[in-house]
């Protein structure tokens, strides 16, 4: 059994192996091609991949690029990839924990008095944006890739902190909704109801 790999990506990313610090790639592309991996959740042909990363040169040296790359991560990680000739994946067979993933498995759950807690934990795995300071040079399409996830959840973090200050606010337990409610203004200051909310 592989030893668990844990990525923190809401917030500048952290990753670490069997509770160590991950020794460092030799680029950004590496940790980009490892985040990208785990956070689409399926296979991704090697085109694609190539292109996502090396857009700006020759296809050829793109696919060459890539194999370099993958070489580096596939030392440090390669129990948790699936790596055939056409495409690449992020082995969820093996154990592994990602705070995107239980973010988004979060906002399907309805809250409980029992599930509350757990709720709130996974709320707080959102510490900033979606991989907050880290930057691809001459990646535009990953870039843009990154744009639209920290948009996507954003929107899912806020939705949490919602549901929960509403919970709270059902329960009679103000200071926690109002708490969520100020978290959720941290996030978007303009948000209308959530000040009417902090009024009421």
């Amino acid at each position: 059994m592989a030893e668990r790999l844990e990525l923190a990506l809401l917030g500048p990313p952290v990753v670490r192996r069997a509770d160590q610090p991950l020794g460092r790639f030799r680029s950004a592309k590496t940790y980009a091609l490892l985040y990208y991996l785990a956070v689409t959740r399926r296979p991704q042909p090697r085109t694609v991949l190539a292109g996502l990363l090396w857009a700006d040169i020759d296809e050829y040296y793109a696919r060459r690029n890539l194999i370099r790359t993958l070489s580096d991560l596939t030392q440090h990680v390669g129990d948790h990839l699936l790596i055939d000739r056409h495409s690449l994946a992020f082995a969820r067979n093996q154990p592994y924990r990602l705070d995107v993933e239980m973010l988004e498995e979060a906002i399907k759950i309805q809250p409980t008095a029992q599930n509350a807690p757990a709720l709130a934990q996974t709320a707080d795995l959102y510490r900033s944006e979606f991989l907050e300071g880290f930057y691809v040079q001459d990646a535009p399409e990953f870039e843009q890739w990154v744009l639209n996830e920290r948009t996507r959840l954003r929107i899912t973090a806020l939705h949490l902190l919602d549901t929960l200050a509403q919970f709270q606010a059902d329960q009679g337990e103000l200071p926690q909704a109002l708490g969520y409610a100020r978290r959720i203004l941290q996030l978007e200051p303009w948000r209308e109801e959530t000040h009417r909310q902090l009024m009421l």
